[in-house]
């Protein structure tokens, strides 16, 4: 069904087998403007936010590329998730193979993390690997709900077990070894900070009161509702599936930041009033909204892809974009996004193919 879908996240599928290849998101947001509270009695401010529609090509330029060392021996199937690393490693998440490739900032293939199973640093749903400030590597399970730690040299230390949290949606290391996810451990919030045992100590956004705009009001629309998360310093980014709502949130003092992104040709999600059993009818019903499909920022570059379908790349997409302190930006025609890193924007070059490539793409200066 469609909803299995939706429910493994955002995935980018590579290689001689696959022919249709999945869409990563991205999100990032700025709020201010009138005031509310949630139940909690927690402060949140409310804005719109105006995107100027353009093309990409006019915005950005690519800088430079680097083609991913691939054997056929371990291929790379279904990114699932992509981190670089302070000296230019990179970890991409492969949830076809279960496994987290690691690479050299040449390319080079350095080492293969985990394999399929449930066992110390095996995988179900690798989907989202992040680089410690002291080297380790860690990677959440999004299906199996926990976290698996590896010192520089790829060896498992430990694994992380997060009680009645499933599954993981968005995922974030702070220095001092908590955990930010987003998740449905509570029918009221979606972020949560969880100590370095995975015990969850923090509950902080409830999204039904803090909502610039509600998502479709139908049960059918639970099992596809996710909320993605990117950190920033101290902040968490969230965006929701099936709204164009943001939110900012502060881990230091719990206050909320929520707006509403409004993107030139945006299209809301429509009410479910039944599901349907054909996979093709249920695929042509998906092409007539847009969907956030993952978030991705860095302290100097947000962006907010809007696709139509089921998160293929050959979908209609609307690539919202913040540099800096610049204005949001509605680009058209842009490469599949996978990460943001600094300054720049990494697509996947040419998906599809068996060459894997990464393309660096920075802001024209204008």
């Amino acid at each position: 069904m469609i909803a299995n879908e939706f429910n493994r996240g955002s995935r980018l599928m590579i290689g001689r087998s696959h022919a249709s290849l999945t869409c990563i998101t991205i999100v990032v947001m700025v709020a201010a403007g009138a005031g509310g509270c949630d139940r909690k009695g927690r402060e949140y401010a409310q804005a719109s936010i105006e995107a100027q529609p353009g093309e990409f090509s006019s915005y950005y330029r690519r800088i430079d590329t680097l083609r991913l060392e691939v054997p056929d021996a371990t291929p790379l199937i279904r990114v699932s998730g992509l981190a670089i690393g302070p000296r230019g490693q990179i970890l991409i998440g492969d949830v076809s193979e279960s496994n987290v490739k690691w690479f050299d900032r040449t390319g080079r293939l350095l080492r293969v993390l985990g394999r399929r199973g449930d066992g110390p640093g095996e995988f179900a749903q690798p989907r989202f690997p992040r680089f410690s400030a002291d080297g380790r590597v860690f990677v959440a399970d999004a299906m199996m709900s926990r976290i698996a730690v590896f010192d520089s040299l790829g060896r498992v230390l430990k694994t992380v077990s997060l009680e009645g949290f499933s599954p993981i949606m968005g995922f974030a290391v702070l220095p001092d070894g908590r955990f930010v996810l987003t998740g449905s451990a509570s029918a009221e919030d979606v972020v949560f900070i969880a100590d370095s045992t995975g015990r969850i100590i923090q509950h902080l956004l409830r999204a039904d009161r803090t909502l610039p705009r509600a998502g479709p009001e139908s049960p059918f629309w639970r099992p596809v509702t996710q909320h993605w998360l990117a950190l920033v310093g101290d902040t968490a980014i969230v965006a929701s599936t099936l709204s164009d709502s943001l939110w900012r949130v502060s881990l230091l003092t719990g206050q909320i930041a929520a707006s509403r992104l409004v993107v030139p040709g945006y299209i809301e999600p429509v009410v479910l009033h039944e599901v349907s059993r054909d996979f093709r009818a249920m695929t042509e019903w998906t092409k007539s909204f847009h969907i956030a499909a993952t978030v991705l920022a860095s302290s100097s570059q947000v962006a907010v892809p809007f696709v139509r379908g089921v998160l293929n790349y050959g979908d209609p997409m609307i690539l919202a974009v913040r540099s800096g302190d610049g204005p949001w930006r509605a680009l058209s025609g842009a490469p599949p996004v996978i990460a943001v890193n600094g300054d720049s924007l990494v697509t996947l070059e040419h998906p599809g193919e068996v060459a894997v490539t990464l393309g660096f793409y920075v802001p024209v200066r204008r």
